[in-house]
């Protein structure tokens, strides 16, 4: 997921059942990692390396924009 650029879209599905739980924005990339933003607990440039270590079992989707 390194290659997310800056108002790309990444969604998440937690549960494995083809049904999108959850949409972050990429609002920053630095030293080639990408920063989402998100409602959630009002979260504000979390490394996408953080996110994905956190859930080892979800299903990512990434999106151009």
């Amino acid at each position: 997921m390194d290659d997310l650029l800056a108002s790309d879209v990444l969604q998440a599905d937690r549960n494995r059942n083809n049904v999108i739980d959850h949409s972050m924005f990429v609002t920053k990339k630095y030293r080639g990692m990408p920063y989402l933003t998100y409602h959630s607990s009002n979260t504000h440039n979390k490394p996408v390396s953080t996110l994905v270590s956190d859930h080892p079992n979800t299903w990512w989707y990434a999106h151009r924009t």
